[in-house]
C-alpha cells in the first residue's frame, strides 16, 4: 500500500471514532450502551478517544488554531414573524 493511501486510510479511521464520539457525547448515554447500539468495541471506543484527545492536544501545543465554538448569524426583521424568531445554520437546521 502506497504513503498515500496509508495516510487517506488513517484520515479515514480518524474521522470515523472522531463522528462517533462526538455523536456519542451529544447523545447523552454512556459509551457502553452507544458501543454496543453500534456494534462498537467499548475499549476500542476508550482508545480512539484516548488517542484522539492526544491528537488534539499535540496540535494545541504547535499552537494550531481550532475553529471557533461559536456560530455567528444573522438577525432578520420579517413583516410575517413579528414575535418568532428563527435560526438558520449552514448545515441547514433550522431553529425556531
Amino acid at each position: 500500500m502506497s504513503k498515500t493511501s496509508q495516510k487517506h486510510l488513517r484520515q479515514e479511521h480518524i474521522k470515523f471514532w472522531h463522528n462517533h464520539l462526538e455523536a456519542q457525547r451529544l447523545s447523552g448515554i454512556s459509551v457502553r450502551v452507544y458501543a454496543g447500539q453500534h456494534g462498537l468495541a467499548a475499549s476500542t471506543f476508550y482508545e480512539w478517544r484516548k488517542r484522539l484527545l492526544a491528537m488534539g492536544e499535540a496540535l494545541q501545543s504547535e499552537d494550531v488554531r481550532a475553529e471557533p465554538l461559536f456560530q455567528s448569524f444573522k438577525i432578520e426583521r420579517s413583516a410575517e414573524t413579528t414575535s418568532a424568531c428563527q435560526i438558520r445554520l449552514n448545515n441547514g437546521v433550522v431553529i425556531e
